[in-house]
């Protein structure tokens, strides 16, 4: 997730959808007390996930900047080039 906090809740909320519905298949929410504590676990799971995988991207000095955000959008890739010789 690099993008901004409209994408994160948005990426929930699927997360969410998506929990539900593999739950309501295999017949998990037979009621509303089983629903509930099924979203607060999802939910938890999630949050879970994303704070650890972003005390992850900060230890290994991860940045926006690094994944090539807005920054390095412009730029051209510099390589090795074939003829660095002048010719006259």
């Amino acid at each position: 997730m690099k993008g901004n906090i409209i994408s994160k809740f948005v990426y929930f909320w699927i997360f969410i959808l998506g929990g539900i519905f593999v739950a309501w298949i295999l017949g998990f929410l037979e009621d509303d007390k089983r629903f509930l504590i099924f979203i607060i676990a999802v939910a938890l799971v999630y949050v879970v996930f994303q704070v650890a995988r972003s005390m992850g991207m900060r230890k290994r000095g991860e940045s926006q900047v690094a994944q090539g955000s807005s920054l390095n959008r412009g730029s051209k890739p510099t390589g090795a080039k074939k003829n660095s010789k002048k010719r006259r």
